[in-house]
């Protein structure tokens, strides 16, 4: 795409209105300024920022100052935290873009925001930490976060529509036998077997669930790691309600609400357990299948729709 393109879609405008300001922006300096730079001061004058957008695919752990866009998918409860004495509260949110999903966490004041799913926000100031399934990007004090911001990205607003399959944008549908290592796939497939372990694992701000067992779609079986609520769909519960039964009547109890062979429709990015050298599943999204939905789709396929 060529600037004058870049600089019209950003800033919602035709091509040839575009290129009528530059040449009045010319004709005001005097022709002293090329049209490259004329179109980059009416670029800064339109509040349209030309340097290369950040994707989640481009950041890492120990990022700092870091300033992105993104799309609200998911929008959890605060919840209160207590380390050395101190207390206070921290929101967590799903976030996507065209490259992948990444935690985004709320602190303190920042919990206050009003904000839900499908909003656009634009983070500058966050820090990238490696959680314990996506990479998070947490909003400290000097963090600021904007609710859809008046900058247009192109291709965010569609992120984490459902398509065909019930899968969604940032991930292919394929089956297991075909996955390989860093693809981010969606598939149907049933909780074949579960690994006898605490559901739960220990973090700054408390126990947090955890759900591990192998999946099978027909084409392979293969180790799952289910995280948070993505682990309480399983059981039908949200956190609080696994540990008050965890607790109450144990282990046995709260995996029996987990029903083996049922099956889902799985999304999540597939990656090398080193430990084990196998594939294994990190499940990003978790749903009922729709048959409807699948049997309409189907049928599409064969009638060449």
């Amino acid at each position: 795409m060529g600037l004058i393109e870049d600089i019209a879609e950003k800033a919602g405008k035709q091509k040839d209105e575009l290129w009528e300001l530059v040449e009045a922006k010319r004709k005001e300096l005097d022709y002293l300024v090329s049209e490259e730079g004329a179109a980059h001061i009416v670029a800064s004058e339109l509040g349209i920022n030309l340097s290369p957008r950040v994707r989640i695919s481009n950041i890492k752990p120990s990022m700092d100052e870091l300033d992105i866009f993104l799309k609200v998918l998911e929008v959890n409860e605060p919840r209160e935290w207590e380390k050395s004495g101190r207390k206070g509260k921290v929101r967590n949110l799903v976030c996507g873009d065209e490259t992948g999903r990444v935690t985004v966490s709320l602190w303190d004041e920042m919990t206050r925001i009003e904000i839900k799913a499908n909003d656009i926000i634009k983070i500058s100031g966050g820090s990238v930490k490696q959680g314990n399934d996506l990479l998070e990007i947490r909003l400290g004090r000097r963090a600021r976060v904007a609710i859809n911001p008046k900058e247009e990205i192109p291709g965010l607003k569609s992120v984490g529509k459902r398509r065909a399959g019930n899968s969604y944008a940032a991930f292919e549908s394929k089956n297991l036998a075909d996955a390989k290592p860093g693809n981010n796939i969606c598939v149907r497939a049933a909780l074949s077997r579960l690994f006898e372990r605490e559901p739960f694992f220990q973090t700054p701000d408390g126990r947090e669930l955890i759900i591990t067992g192998m999946i099978d779609d027909g084409s392979e079986e293969i180790r799952a790691v289910f995280f948070r609520q993505n682990a309480g769909k399983l059981m039908d519960l949200n956190k609080s309600g696994a540990i008050k039964i965890f607790e109450r009547d144990g282990l046995d109890e709260l995996m029996d609400r987990i029903e083996l062979g049922k099956e889902w429709t799985l999304c999540g990015k597939i990656k090398q357990n080193e430990f084990f050298n196998t594939a294994e599943m990190i499940v990003e999204k978790i749903d009922e299948v729709d048959l409807e939905e699948e049997i309409r789709t189907r049928l599409e396929k064969i009638m060449g729709f």
